[in-house]
């Protein structure tokens, strides 16, 4: 009898339907890439029990925190599920890859697999960051193969992305996500393993003709791959990206089964398909079937017309299933809006509760009041939005309008996301620039016009002259946003071919120069197909004056380059600090002398503390707590008043409750609340752990 492989599986703490395990070898050539799971033909037989109720659901659907009903019925799930203490069959996946990552062979074969261990997604990145555990050399490896294949993936022009320090990725349709509680490595090792195992093995069936339900995709906009990448990086490297909350455009379109491989936009692969999921999607267990047919020199189960109608019968599932989720939620963010606003709460509105508002009134500009006029202008001012939301308020026009046209004068960057959200989502044509370079070849200039259409109408921006064809882009892109307002922004027209050359402005002396820091070295790391750097930041000091100390870390052909640590009065100053080291460090932009600590002076509650309520509501959410609460007296005399507030927050169960935090006004007061409640949170984790 065969031997069974032996292999691990990293799930999600406590998943029962365990459908994939791998195990990673590493030599002198390269890697032995090894990957299962279950194979249902005897348990699932076509027309059975089980195979009814698995194509009537399709695929497993979830809920917050759990599953809300497995698609197979649990009896035959559970007893196919690759958990240790029995072998069970399985289809083994051996791909060998050379030591660039290149895929030098594919096999498949049927085989039983015996358990070398289960671990959660947690365990594995603890193991790997550690170096414990009886599977810490393995999962190294692995994560080192995971790093390989995502740099070769988009190096072929893949849109792809992680930022393992915030978890966020983009998945298989360049959609972004956020991975769960603090396995992020682990979860990269197995996303990256199973692209390439379902993309092995659609080539596989590719080349032998073998009927499949191919998971195609589609460019949805006019975009290119790089503007593309370029649009989703930059919303991700906004530090209030929550992609749970929408906050990202969708500017590719969404994927679908077909009968037929027309090809993976987001991946770049000629032809796309899933297997390695049998117990969660009836795609797989469709196609896994046919593949094992071709193994075994069988008829087909499924002809080509019924793999057509299967894969209609699906799409039309899951588009009506996806239709009715998405009425349910608008309807209720509706109402949760409507009353926000009606009980005049929005000042206190969290960050999803405002952006339930501003989609209520994109949808009925009527319903905003002063109030919620001003707290978007606040909220803008602050940037404290993302670009949809941006987009979204355009249609206030008047102050809020003029509000956002500001905030892009000054970061003409962010003005291409706006723009690509309102292409995606609000129907505006995709935006043509033309551009013209003219001067000295040292110190050239370059022109340009912008041009689009919105509600039939076309918009053409005056020339606007930068110099660098990025900067006038990005220039040309805010004349855009600030023309569907409605609003003129002043722009000086020189000649375009001066004698000499008008000298570009020393603020603007490279052609990243327009960004901040964290931008520049996000938007190179993009360039030269490197993961996005990674910050960890540190702090110290009493609630009213903390100091942040931040290190970055650039991951290069397999090794890791660290910056020096950065210190500042923000988070965010730290940061952009680093940032700075990095570019540095990698040669891109001479050494800074260091910023004087007056960038967030000791208790002016500048940044850090603005940033403070922001943290703590984003950290609630991830981890499904409850909004923190505030109490807030005034004491002292009406002409010196000063505040004091106390935070209360809900957490896991338990009630925490800040001491009592002063400031010269309700707003610091609560600031400053926010930020000794999350010393309570860290500091509570850190003894947990």
């Amino acid at each position: 009898m065969t031997e069974p492989f032996r292999g691990v599986t990293v799930d999600p703490v406590g998943a029962a339907d365990l459908d994939d395990a791998v195990w990673i070898e590493r030599d002198g050539r390269g890697w032995t890439v090894q990957v299962a799971f279950p194979r249902l033909t005897e348990v699932v037989r076509i027309g059975s029990h089980a195979d009814e109720t698995a194509r009537h659901r399709v695929e497993t659907s979830y809920r917050p925190g759990g599953v809300a009903k497995h698609m197979l019925p649990e009896e035959t799930m559970k007893a196919a599920s690759l958990t240790p203490g029995a072998d069970k069959p399985v289809f083994l996946v051996t791909i060998l890859l050379d030591g660039s990552f290149r895929t030098v062979s594919t096999s498949v074969a049927k085989t039983t697999f015996r358990s070398l261990g289960r671990l959660t997604y947690d365990e594995a990145s603890r193991s790997v960051r550690t170096r414990d555990g009886i599977f810490a050399e393995m999962l190294g490896q692995a994560r080192d193969l995971a790093h390989g294949l995502f740099e070769r993936r988009r190096s072929s022009g893949a849109i792809a992305f992680y930022d393992l320090e915030r978890g966020i990725a983009f998945d298989e349709e360049g959609s972004a996500i956020l991975l769960t509680g603090e396995g992020h490595v682990a979860e990269m090792i197995v996303s990256e393993l199973m692209v390439l195992a379902n993309a092995q093995l659609a080539a596989f069936a590719a080349e032998r003709n073998i009927p499949l339900l191919y998971r195609n995709h589609e460019a949805r906009s006019g975009l290119t791959r790089a503007q593309i990448l370029e649009t989703l990086q930059g919303v991700a490297a906004d530090v209030r990206a929550d992609v749970r909350t929408d906050g990202f455009p969708r500017v590719v379109g969404k994927a679908y089964v077909g009968p037929e491989p027309k090809g993976h936009y987001a991946l770049n692969l000629p032809a796309y398909a899933w297997f390695t999921s049998p117990l969660r999607r009836y795609v797989d267990l469709v196609n896994q079937r046919m593949v094992e047919a071709s193994l075994d020199g069988a008829p087909a189960p499924h002809t080509a017309a019924a793999i057509e109608a299967i894969a209609g019968e699906i799409e039309a599932k899951r588009n009506a299933s996806a239709d009715r989720l998405t009425s349910s939620y608008r309807r209720r963010y509706a109402r949760e809006a409507t009353a926000i606003i009606a009980r005049g709460g929005i000042r206190e509105a969290d960050d999803l509760q405002f952006r339930r508002v501003v989609r209520a009134i994109a949808a009925d500009p009527a319903a905003a009041t002063e109030a919620v006029v001003e707290e978007g202008v606040r909220r803008i001012a602050e940037e404290l939005l993302t670009p949809k939301e941006i987009a979204r308020l355009l249609i206030l026009g008047g102050r809020t309008a003029a509000a956002v046209v500001e905030r892009l004068t000054a970061a003409p960057h962010e003005a291409n996301n706006v723009l690509a959200y309102g292409t995606a989502s609000l129907g505006w044509s995709q935006a043509d620039f033309a551009e013209k370079r003219s001067g000295s070849p040292h110190a050239p200039v370059f022109a340009c016009t912008g041009r689009m259409t919105v509600d039939g109408v076309e918009l053409v921006t005056p020339l606007v002259v930068r110099p660098t064809r990025k900067g006038a882009q990005h220039a040309a892109g805010v004349h855009l946003v600030a023309a569907v307002a409605g609003i003129e922004v002043p722009e000086a027209r020189p000649p375009l071919a001066p004698s000499p050359a008008p000298a570009p402005p020393a603020a603007a002396t490279s052609s990243g120069a327009e960004l901040n820091p964290r931008n520049r070295l996000q938007e190179h790391c993009a360039k030269a197909g490197h993961l996005a750097p990674t910050y960890e930041v540190a702090e110290r000091g009493p609630p009213h004056d903390r100091v942040f100390a931040a290190v970055v870390t650039v991951r290069i052909d397999g090794r890791s380059l660290r910056s020096q640590p950065s210190t500042a009065r923000s988070k965010k100053e730290a940061e952009k600090a680093a940032a700075v080291a990095m570019l540095a460090q990698l040669g891109l932009e001479q050494p800074r002398a260091p910023v004087a600590a007056a960038v967030a002076s000791p208790g002016s509650g500048v940044d850090a503390d603005v940033t403070a309520r922001t943290r703590l509501e984003t950290i609630c959410r991830r981890r499904a707590w409850p909004m923190p609460r505030y109490e807030v007296s005034g004491i002292g005399p009406s002409h010196a008043p000063t505040f004091a507030a106390v935070a209360h927050l809900r957490a896991d169960g338990r009630d925490l409750v800040t001491p009592s935090c002063t400031g010269g006004s309700k707003k610091e007061a609560e600031r400053r609340a926010a930020q000794a409640m999350l010393d309570l949170v860290e500091n509570s984790v850190a003894r947990r752990s």
